[in-house]
């Protein structure tokens, strides 16, 4: 995307450039939890090394999530600006195994620079699960409950 065609709006005079590989990444941790959020952040640094100080360049950001086990499972992250030259990254991968996280700027190859984790099953807890029914009820309350059941269905 960087190029006479598509020049970056981050850039603000000829000698401040673009958000570019040079920026740094937060460190994705090793394990994550399946269907949980997890957030990392980019330090915008343009290809001279220095630190960008505005935001707009979310859009040449692209951070992706690819399953390294059992399919070919790619996902594109959520970029946030945060107008300082910092951006959050934002991800919840939806099945357990091994992934690999990449970020792109500009339209750079990202392929040759991942990181590796990995999602575990999200354990379920009994805030996952609703009663539908006090087992403490008499017999016969519990059967009116079941008998209504089919009803409340419809």
């Amino acid at each position: 995307r960087n190029d006479v065609t598509y020049g970056c709006p981050g850039a603000t005079s000829a000698t401040h450039g673009c958000v570019s590989r040079l920026s740094n990444v937060s460190a994705v941790p090793a394990v994550l939890t399946q269907r949980r959020t997890a957030a990392v952040v980019v330090t915008g640094y343009d290809a001279l090394g220095r630190k960008r100080e505005y935001g707009g360049e979310a859009g040449g950001i692209v951070a992706t999530i690819r399953k390294l086990d059992g399919g070919n499972d790619v996902q594109t992250a959520t970029v946030e600006d945060l107008g300082t030259g910092n951006y959050v990254v934002s991800f919840a991968p939806g099945r357990a195994g091994r992934y690999a996280f990449s970020v792109a700027f500009w339209g750079d190859d990202a392929d040759d620079h991942y990181t590796e984790f990995r999602v575990n099953p999200k354990t379920a807890l009994a805030d996952d699960f609703a009663v539908l029914a006090d087992l403490s009820l008499p017999v016969g309350g519990l059967r009116k409950i079941c008998s209504s059941l089919p009803m409340l269905l419809r």
